[in-house]
């Protein structure tokens, strides 16, 4: 079992969306671990002619051939900006 860290940039702070994220994880990369909320912040620059966004940090344990079909998913949704993945080492 693998440790990622996931840093997601959204465009809004709903339930909702938060909801959506945890269930595209939850569904193609295992099992969340711990949520952050790091809450808005300005952009040095625009992305996607943004200016802010709201940031959000997910720890999640999986298995590493899933992980791309969460990489996949997550650039098609219009709510994301941009997100990181990296993974933990033990």
């Amino acid at each position: 079992m693998n440790v990622y860290e996931l840093a997601v940039i959204v465009k809004q702070d709903s339930a909702e969306l938060l909801a959506k994220l945890e269930q595209i994880i939850s569904n193609t990369a295992g099992k969340i671990t711990a949520r952050n909320n790091w809450g808005k912040k300005n952009f040095y620059y625009p992305i996607k002619k943004t200016k802010s966004g709201y940031y959000h940090l997910f720890t999640i344990e999986d298995e590493s051939e899933k992980v791309g079909e969460m990489k996949k998913q997550l650039d098609r949704s219009e709510d994301v900006i941009r997100y990181l993945l990296i993974k933990v080492k033990k």
